[in-house]
């Protein structure tokens, strides 16, 4: 179990890992707002709480994982959100992922791999 009150948010436009990721981290004891396009979580983000973690996907219609990080770093109350993206796009670990991401974890993907990376980027 992780220390009671951090928040995660997760963004993706499947419902099914979004519903399966909130499911599995609210088990492990952490709090959950969900999103489905990168518009929708920086509305999350404008009702507040902050969430200690932010994880999203790369390839979501409207405001993509790009651009939704973008927009994190230019507001001096979000930029600093530890951020880990979550991407099918294999070629991603080749290029260059959004800046100042916290880590790149390709789906599918490796539950204890992902419970170690929220673990550290919630509790440091």
């Amino acid at each position: 179990m992780t220390e009671p009150g951090h928040l995660v948010l997760i963004v993706d436009d499947d419902m099914d890992l979004l519903d399966a990721l909130a499911m599995i981290l609210e088990r492990r004891g952490y709090r959950i707002q969900t999103a489905t396009s990168g518009a929708q979580a920086l509305e999350r983000l404008e009702e507040g709480p902050l969430p200690s973690l932010i994880l999203f996907d790369l390839m979501m219609p409207g405001m993509n994982g790009w651009s939704f990080r973008q927009k994190l770093l230019e507001s001096p109350q979000y930029g600093g959100i530890p951020v880990v993206v979550l991407s099918g796009d294999h070629a991603v670990l080749r290029h260059a992922p959004p800046p100042r991401c916290t880590r790149v974890l390709q789906k599918p993907l490796d539950l204890a791999t992902l419970l170690d990376v929220v673990k550290q980027g919630c509790c440091g």
